[in-house]
């Protein structure tokens, strides 16, 4: 089966694109016209360089330079038709996609000479602002001519984004239909105003039952990815394997789990069920190490345990796992050394670490390896965000031991008493604007989790973009938040870290007045939200004098649904912008209080100002 993705629109640099496509793991592209036009070389050098990347060519697409106005051009230069034809013959092409012109006559035409030449025609029913080409209309223009060499070319967008049920497809005959495209878009769209074509994943439109229904109608020419990002973001290589990850695993689940279809793309393990957060490590060195100790002590953290023979120090509390990484050599000293003190890795319980890694090597991951002693475990892991690390851990084996094998018993010489955190709430990522997409494709498709579509959270000098990723019982939840603004609270993180990672970790309490007061006591170093806020909180959610004015007191933000409460406290920035979070959150509340984003924010920037 063909596994396809087109080039951009009037595409700069050819070569670099089929490299990149076929580096992804496409087997084939769909070329428009004027890409063949614009290539730097005849049509034979052409064939050379996609069989030096192994790849075919799935279609060509009739649009662009003669796109905008293909009925006119096609109207007005049939004879140049001879020529297009002449030109798929001559690269081994036999198929051409072409936007649908209404005249029944000239479709005629173009279907005939097509049939002497060998070639079949596919009419792409279209969406746009200027033009709507109803698939019904294309279906039955191709029915009245019915000729084997005319069908039509499906895009998911066109024919989902007006909001019908792919069941509806299921009237189209599946060896009617020459090639599928496949993208992503918010329902619902006003084709009057400005609207946005998406990756796979991005959206919300039923892809899964859009594959789903093709397939068991009898569809069997491929699928292609239209979309492309790099129209707007220099990205290219890594949009191609965020297109293939997302295309691959959407293929995944609807061939996989329906009986009735074969399965004709590559095997993949399943996506990984994510258990919980094993640990979270951070890289530092001595006095930096020093430092995040006494900050995890003000927060109820007793050290606990030690590693054998490495600089690592276990710090515990509820189900939480902190690893203080002192270490000279290695990837955390790297880590160090390029971020200062930083989260260098995150151990996730999965339900099968080595297939987790397999998984994600075949959606084009980097396996991480990094040698160990033989009393050591081998515990398998990728690389992460930024050069990171994310190891896994099973109960198959013995790595659910790691703690009993590698670390020795070691507690503080005081005692440190809990606070109050029962486990990790969510992990925060600071990402490049760009790569966010990038990122929650790689932890949809390698995990089972979802996400969210992208919103916007108030900083004081400019938006940030946030999206979440959670796993499907809620165990593991991730924010990635990217930087489009410049001097952000965001951006400063990434202009210290040189590239993206996690700013902040959030711990669950069950009562937060209780591990707030426990707190006080231990000296615990917390933001202090301006005055004001509390005005604005009681106001928007009409909380009482007293309520308000224990919040107040204990320097907490508060969030409400329709589904719940959220509570916040935070500590202030250390290593200039990197804080924890303490929240306490209803079982149905699904949010991270973005309502108060901008006080929180404006907050730490003062204190990071301050410390300055």
């Amino acid at each position: 089966m063909n596994i396809s993705k087109s080039l951009p629109c009037t595409c700069k640099n050819i070569e670099r694109e089929i490299f990149n496509i076929s580096n992804a793991g496409f087997n084939s592209c769909d070329l428009f016209l004027s890409d063949i036009d614009n290539f730097n070389g005849d049509h034979k050098k052409l064939i050379k360089l996609l069989n030096k990347n192994k790849l075919t060519i799935n279609s060509i697409l009739l649009a662009n330079r003669r796109d905008q106005n293909s009925i006119e051009w096609l109207n007005l230069n049939m004879n140049e038709m001879q020529k297009v034809l002449s030109t798929l013959s001559r690269l081994n092409v036999n198929l051409l996609v072409i936007r649908f012109p209404q005249q029944l006559e000239q479709i005629k035409k173009i279907s005939q000479i097509a049939k002497t030449a060998g070639i079949r025609i596919a009419l792409l029913s279209f969406i746009s602002r200027e033009n709507h080409f109803d698939l019904s209309s294309t279906l039955e223009i191709v029915n009245n001519i019915n000729h084997k060499n005319l069908g039509i070319a499906l895009h998911a967008f066109s024919a989902l984004a007006d909001g019908r049920q792919p069941s509806k497809l299921r009237e189209i005959p599946g060896e009617k239909v020459f090639a599928t495209f496949v993208s992503d878009a918010n329902l619902p769209i006003s084709f009057k105003s400005n609207y946005q074509e998406l990756g796979i994943g991005s959206g919300n439109l039923n892809l899964e039952a859009f594959i789903r229904v093709l397939a068991l109608n009898g569809y069997e020419n491929g699928w292609s990815i239209s979309f492309n990002k790099s129209a707007y973001h220099k990205t290219s290589e890594n949009d191609c394997k965020d297109d293939y990850r997302n295309l691959i695993s959407l293929l995944q689940d609807v061939y996989q789990n329906h009986p009735a279809l074969k399965e004709p793309i590559p095997s993949l393990p399943e996506r990984s069920k994510l258990r919980g957060i094993e640990f979270i490590e951070f890289a530092a060195d001595k006095n930096s190490g020093v430092k995040l100790a006494t900050i995890l002590n003000s927060l109820g953290f007793r050290k606990e345990r030690k590693h054998k023979t490495k600089a690592v120090e276990l710090f515990r509390q509820g189900s939480i796992n902190i690893l203080i990484n002192t270490e000279k050599k290695g990837a955390a000293a790297q880590m160090f050394r390029e971020n200062g003190p930083s989260v260098c890795d995150i151990a996730l319980r999965v339900n099968d670490a080595e297939k987790t890694v397999q998984r994600a090597k075949q959606l084009g991951i980097s396996e991480f390896f990094q040698k160990v002693p033989t009393n050591e475990l081998s515990i398998p892991a990728i690389s992460g965000v930024a050069k990171s690390v994310l190891h896994f851990t099973d109960e198959k084996t013995n790595l659910h031991r790691l703690w009993e094998i590698e670390f020795s018993r070691e507690a503080d010489p005081w005692t440190i008493p809990p606070s109050g955190l029962r486990r990790v709430d969510h992990i925060s990522q600071t990402l490049k604007w760009e790569e966010m997409e990038s990122w929650a494709s790689f932890y949809t498709t390698t995990f089972e989790m979802e996400r969210t579509t992208i919103f916007d959270v108030s900083d004081p000098k400019g938006n940030i973009q946030s999206l979440s990723v959670t796993s499907a019982e809620g165990e593991v939840k991730l924010n990635l938040n990217g930087a489009p603004n410049k001097n952000t609270f965001a951006d400063d993180f990434l202009n210290k870290h040189s590239k993206a990672g996690v700013q902040h970790i959030a711990f669950h309490t069950d009562d937060i007045f209780q591990t707030s007061s426990i707190l006080e006591k231990a000296n615990f170093a917390r933001l202090t939200p301006k005055p004001n806020y509390y005005e604005w909180v009681k106001k928007k959610f009409d909380l009482s004098s007293e309520f308000t004015n224990k919040l107040k007191k204990n320097q907490i933000f508060y969030d409400r649904s329709t589904n719940g409460e959220y509570f916040q406290l935070y500590s202030k920035p250390f290593f200039s912008n990197l804080f924890f979070e303490v929240v306490q959150r209803s079982p149905h509340y699904e949010g991270y209080g973005a309502n108060n984003a901008s006080f929180r924010l404006q907050a730490q920037i003062e204190q990071i100002q301050e410390i300055a």
